[in-house]
């Protein structure tokens, strides 16, 4: 019998180790408590630790105090008791969160003489569940600053595409003007397209330490003299496969975020590292992978932050700057870009202690060749007399770009819709239409099934994909001559990747 005892107490003991949960009895008679050995591990006690009401409530969270006893009279009174979350601080200064069950004791004339329950630790599944929900949040937010960007890059589009036409005319300040203004619009628009991770990226194998050095003369112009900026890059970085356009703007973003953390000044550094992550370090990592990484660490002598702004920083639209100060775009671009690039980022912070961001880039497999840079050509070598079938839904974006064809020499025949392309392509005769510009995102199939139906009517064209959201490169590659430009873009980019396409360069 004694054996069996020992044998149930010893399963029990090792259950409530596993699943994280103590049990505890509290006798309202004598006032005594009794704790198990794993709820002593749990708040941090040694084993000689004697538990009492008192002890208790002093580790309760003071945030939660004021509910938990609100609780414990209710259950009194009533008659009942409540399962309750709350959080404890640990005798070793740690903050966890619990999950408390228990259950009323009474005695054989009904009256309450104690309670017992057991406490679980749920800090990590609390965890868990708050990166869930940032996850869907920021997928939520994405979706819609997906849509709000790409209706805007074609408000943008039409400034873009009429003002170079205005200013082949009259190239005054006042068009100038318009067009700077239309492209820092482009800017934010591609901030939001990043949120929904739709904008048009090339990647390729690239430097980190070589962007860095790259990035540095632009970091330095945007902070001001009372910040010091300090690199320690590793010898023998690994390269990574990345955007050298977006890379850059997270640099600057981490930089612009640093400075604005210490109004005074103060130094920011910058390093990078190779880092090789098993399983059990990817775990402390939300988001990251056993593998190969270059570590790119962004750290600042700054404020710092509190736990609930950095549990809030890469949300999209959150600022902690006064109103006009801050779109709040800036650290969850950053996010957006991270993830694009399969990486991990995480925010080391706390109040008065500077931040210090960690950011993991996966390691480039191979190595790819640099697309050549090359100049684009003056106008007069992008000018042209060819029919180009426009397909476009939007009557001001179709208008704007119908126009600057025709100030280039092109015959422009416009469609709104594929079954209207359809029937131009009958009505003009295959032979007379030479190149196909249209939006990726159709009303009846996507651009790249019109140009895949056109070819099977006989009429293989040159195709000039042009969009806010960026087809994948594998679709792309499935149709032939095909080229992409994200709007919104100047009239100058458009004429030349359309000559390009028209003389098969």
């Amino acid at each position: 019998m004694r054996r069996e005892l020992r044998r149930t107490t010893r399963l029990l003991t090792e259950t409530q180790r596993l699943a994280n949960v103590g049990s505890w009895e509290w006798d309202l008679r004598t006032n005594a408590v009794q704790w198990s050995p794993q709820l002593r591990q749990i708040f941090g006690e040694s084993d000689d630790f004697v538990p009492s009401p008192e002890s208790f409530r002093d580790r309760v969270h003071p945030r939660d105090l004021e509910r938990m006893q609100w609780m414990y009279s209710s259950t009194r009174e009533a008659g009942f008791d409540e399962p309750i979350e709350f959080r404890i601080i640990r005798a070793d200064g740690k903050t966890r969160d619990v999950y408390l069950v228990s259950r009323s004791v009474h005695d054989r004339n009904g009256a309450l003489v104690g309670y017992v329950g057991t406490i679980q630790d749920i800090s990590d599944r609390k965890r868990l569940e708050q990166q869930a929900l940032q996850s869907q949040k920021m997928e939520a937010i994405g979706r819609l600053a997906g849509g709000v960007a790409h209706d805007f890059n074609n408000v943008l589009m039409a400034i873009l595409a009429n003002a170079s036409v205005l200013q082949l005319d009259n190239d005054c300040q006042e068009v100038r003007d318009i067009m700077r203004a239309a492209d820092d619009g482009a800017g934010l628009a591609r901030q939001l397209l990043a949120l929904s991770r739709q904008s048009a990226i090339s990647f390729e194998t690239l430097d980190l330490n070589q962007l860095c050095h790259a990035t540095l003369h632009l970091v330095e112009r945007v902070l001001g003299d009372d910040i010091d900026i300090e690199l320690s890059l590793a010898e023998g970085a690994w390269q990574i496969h990345g955007a050298v356009v977006q890379l850059k703007q997270l640099l600057l973003n981490l930089c612009i975020n640093a400075r604005d953390a210490m109004p005074s000044g103060g130094c920011i550094t910058i390093e990078t590292h190779n880092a090789v992550i098993d399983e059990d370090m990817a775990a402390s990592v939300p988001g990251l992978r056993a593998g190969s990484y270059v570590k790119l660490v962004i750290a600042d002598t700054g404020i710092g932050m509190d736990e609930e702004t950095r549990m809030r920083a890469f949300e999209p639209f959150f600022t902690t700057k006064k109103e006009g100060k801050g779109t709040g775009l800036g650290l969850s671009t950053v996010f957006a870009v991270v993830k694009q690039s399969n990486g991990s980022i995480e925010i080391i912070s706390s109040p008065g202690q500077g931040t210090r961001f960690e950011v993991y880039l996966p390691r480039a497999a191979t190595r790819v060749a640099t697309p050549e840079i090359r100049p684009p050509p003056d106008r007069s070598a992008v000018i042209g007399t060819e029919t180009i079938l426009v397909v476009e839904d939007n009557p001001m974006v179709a208008t704007s770009i119908g126009r600057v064809l025709a100030q280039a020499g092109y015959r422009v025949v416009h469609a709104e819709r594929p079954s209207e392309a359809f029937a131009a392509l009958d009505r003009e005769g295959g032979a007379d239409i030479r190149a196909l510009i249209s939006d990726y995102l159709l009303p009846e199939m996507r651009g790249t099934e019109l140009a895949k139906k056109l070819a099977e009517r006989g009429c293989s064209l040159p195709v000039v994909f042009v969009s806010g959201f960026a087809p994948a490169d594998d679709e792309r590659m499935d149709v032939s001559n095909a080229r992409f430009l994200q709007k919104p873009f100047h009239s100058d980019a458009l004429l030349t990747v359309l000559r390009e396409s028209l003389d098969g360069s």
